[in-house]
C-alpha cells in the first residue's frame, strides 16, 4: 500500500491498495483508498489519474490512443472514503445512524465484502475519481514533468533523442602515446552549435495540430536550445533568450503562407550562422511556391550561401509524408547533402479538427 503521488503535485491523501489485506489496513486506519485494477501497473494507474488534466490542457490530442486507456476503464476507478456517521436515538429506544456522504460523487457503500456493523462510527462510500482529487493539483504539473512521466506523445521524445544524438560532434586528434610507444589518437568533444526550429501554423495545417504545437513549442525549443521561427498568416522570430508568449505565437495561426517576413527573418537572423539541427514542422506549402513570385527578389538563399550559412542535420516533421516541409526547403537549398530524419507519424495522435 502506498500513497498516490504524481511528481510534486499536491494530491489529496489517497492510498493505492492492491488486495483485500491492504483494503483491511486502509479501513482500520480510516484513510481513503483506490483499488488498483487487476493487471494494471503503477504507470498505467498514474496515466489514468492524469487523464482529465491532459484532456483539459491538450484537447486536440487523442488521449485514449496515446495512453492506451479507454474512457470506460478510467470511469471504473473510484475512491472509497470514510464517512462519519451521526447516531440518533429514536423514539422506540433504538439507535439509528445517518451518514454524511459529503456531497456529489458518492455511490453508496463499498461492495468488496467488508461489512460495517451497527457499532461502527464510520461508513465507507464510493466517490468518483475526479471529484475526489479535484483540480488544484494540476497547476503543479509542468510539461517537463509530463515528459518525465512519459504521458506525452512520443514524437516529443523523438525530437529530444535525435537532437541529443546529434549534439555531440566528435573530433579525432592525432598523437603519440609515450607509455605504449605507438601512435594513438583520441576523440574529443566538438563544438555544440545552437539549433533552429521552424513551426508552420498556416491555414492548411489542421487546427488540432496548430493548437497543440502552439502550446508545446516553447518547451520544445527551450529543451532543444533552439531559436524559433513561427510562420503562418505572419512570421515571427524568437531568439534562444527571447520570451515566447503563446498569445503572440497564436497570432500567426491561420491564413495563407506568408513569405516576405519569413525571408527577412532568414536574412536578418539565420544568414551566416552555423546551426547544429534544424527541426521543421509543416506541410507542402512553401514560400517558394509560384503564388509568391512577387517575393522571389527578396529570397536570401544566395546571400546565405555566400555568407557561409551552415546546417548539420535536418529533422523533417511533415503532416502527411516522409518529406521536407515547405518551410524547411531553404535548408536543402543551402546544404543539398544534409542528413535528414523524417517523421510523419507525429500527427496521428492529434485531432484534425477542433469542435
Amino acid at each position: 500500500m502506498r500513497r498516490l503521488r504524481i511528481g510534486q503535485a499536491k494530491l489529496p491523501e489517497i492510498y493505492v491498495v492492491s488486495d483485500r489485506a491492504e483494503v483491511a489496513v486502509a479501513r482500520e486506519y480510516g484513510i481513503p483508498y483506490l483499488v488498483k485494477p487487476a493487471g494494471w501497473d503503477d504507470e498505467k494507474l498514474v496515466k489514468a489519474v492524469m487523464m482529465r488534466m491532459l484532456w483539459r490542457r491538450f484537447p486536440a490530442i487523442e488521449w485514449e490512443q496515446v495512453l492506451g486507456i479507454s474512457h470506460h476503464e478510467r470511469e471504473s476507478l473510484t475512491i472509497v472514503s470514510p464517512v462519519t456517521r451521526k447516531r440518533v436515538k429514536g423514539s422506540n429506544g433504538f439507535t439509528a445512524s445517518s451518514a454524511n456522504t459529503g456531497g456529489e460523487g458518492y455511490r453508496g457503500l463499498d461492495d468488496d465484502g467488508t461489512q460495517v456493523s451497527d457499532d461502527d462510527d464510520v461508513e465507507w462510500a464510493r466517490e468518483s475519481l475526479d471529484h475526489a482529487i479535484g483540480t488544484t493539483w494540476e497547476e503543479d504539473v509542468s510539461i517537463e514533468e509530463l515528459q518525465r512521466l512519459k504521458v506525452l506523445p512520443t514524437f516529443l521524445d523523438d525530437i529530444a533523442t535525435a537532437i541529443k544524438r546529434n549534439l555531440i560532434g566528435l573530433q579525432w586528434h592525432d598523437g603519440w602515446n609515450k607509455k605504449l610507444g605507438a601512435p594513438m589518437g583520441r576523440v574529443g568533444m566538438g563544438s555544440q552549435a545552437p539549433n533552429l526550429m521552424v513551426l508552420d501554423v498556416s491555414g492548411s495545417i489542421p487546427g488540432g495540430v496548430s493548437k497543440t504545437m502552439v502550446t508545446l513549442i516553447d518547451t520544445l525549443r527551450t529543451q532543444a536550445n533552439a531559436d524559433l521561427i513561427v510562420t503562418g498568416d505572419r512570421s515571427k522570430w524568437f531568439g534562444i533568450n527571447d520570451a515566447v508568449d503563446p498569445y503572440v505565437v497564436a497570432e500567426c495561426v491561420g491564413g495563407c503562407n506568408e513569405a516576405t517576413q519569413f525571408y527577412k527573418i532568414l536574412a536578418d537572423h539565420v544568414c551566416g550562422r552555423h546551426f547544429g539541427n534544424v527541426v521543421v514542422f509543416g506541410d507542402d506549402d512553401a514560400p517558394d511556391d509560384d503564388r509568391f513570385r512577387h517575393d522571389q527578389k527578396n529570397k536570401p538563399y544566395k546571400k546565405m550561401i555566400e555568407a557561409g550559412t551552415r546546417f548539420d542535420n535536418l529533422l523533417a516533421f511533415d503532416t502527411h509524408f516522409d518529406k521536407v516541409p515547405g518551410y524547411g526547403l531553404f535548408v536543402t537549398e543551402i546544404n543539398p547533402d544534409i542528413p535528414i530524419e523524417y517523421n510523419h507519424d507525429w500527427v496521428k495522435v492529434m485531432k484534425r479538427r477542433l469542435r
